[in-house]
């Protein structure tokens, strides 16, 4: 069974998008997933997350620009961990925005929080870089492309590796997110279940190929999703949605999924099964 817990941010914070990553980056207690910037984040008919609008660049006819956007952040850990984000200009270092809030990220394995960003105003082209620390330490540095397109990523950048039901892009080269869950449960042990994982990336030129392994704690592979192959598009968010059917959990413990890309590998996500 899917399972999904909801967290909102305590208040808005701030904005990002993919420069460079530190995904997987971590203390003693939490860990740092990934993060997407969106339009907006709700709740679907099944009680599951939606990323409406997931995007890494934007492209204003003028300036100065306002853009009304949402920040999705996802973690692994417990307890209580201040989370800072602070933007800034690449070019200059000037910090437009910064925001520090003490959030509970309670007990559950793994969990998200979402973030108000409306009203956010750029007053002209460039690189905005957005870091985030967690309890005083950097994890990851990112990026939001605004009307630059000179700048743009020149191979695939990842921007979000999620379980959950399916994705797509819209005409806008913008993605939406359906169904994101955070964890399996069963009853008994061992469990089959059938499932997705949705990847998206940012920018890029030319074909690639990805493809997703779940192991388990040992590092004996469960399953392996089929090569899938993409043309990635300058300043444009792709989606990639790898099935999983009929993959056998021994028993209750976090497994993980590894995502590679051309081969080298990019990042490793926890697949958390439990009881229900």
């Amino acid at each position: 069974m899917l399972q999904q817990q909801m967290k909102i941010g305590a208040a808005a914070l701030l904005l990002f998008s993919l420069f460079s990553t530190a995904a997987g980056a971590e203390d003693a207690q939490a860990r740092f997933l990934g993060m997407a910037v969106c339009r907006g984040v709700s709740t679907g008919a099944d009680g599951l997350t939606e990323l409406h609008g997931a995007l890494d660049a934007v492209w204003p006819a003028s300036f100065p620009d306002t853009e009304d956007l949402v920040v999705y952040t996802r973690w692994t850990g417990t307890g209580v961990h201040t989370v800072t984000i602070e933007v800034t200009n690449s070019a200059t270092d000037e910090v437009l925005a910064e925001r520090s809030d003490e959030i509970d990220f309670g007990r559950d394995p793994v969990t998200f929080f979402t973030h108000d960003l409306a009203g956010t105003t750029f007053t002209d082209a460039g690189v905005y870089a957005v870091s985030v620390d967690l309890d005083g330490r950097n994890v990851a540095r990112y990026g939001l492309y605004v009307a630059d397109a000179a700048d743009l990523p020149r191979r695939p950048s990842f921007v979000l590796s999620v379980p959950a039901a399916t994705g797509s892009t819209d005409a806008h080269g913008e993605a939406r997110v359906a169904g994101i869950f955070e964890y399996l449960t069963f009853k008994s042990f061992p469990a089959t279940d059938s499932f997705a994982i949705v990847t998206l990336w940012f920018s890029g030129d030319g074909s690639y190929t990805q493809r997703l392994e779940i192991t388990d704690a040992a590092g004996h592979v469960l399953a392996t999703s089929r090569p899938a192959g993409f043309t990635a598009v300058p300043g444009q968010m792709r989606v990639l949605v790898d099935s999983f059917d009929g993959v056998v959990f021994e028993g209750p413990e976090t497994y993980t999924a590894s995502l590679i890309l051309d081969g080298s590998p990019v990042v490793s996500s926890p697949l958390v099964v439990g009881p229900e």
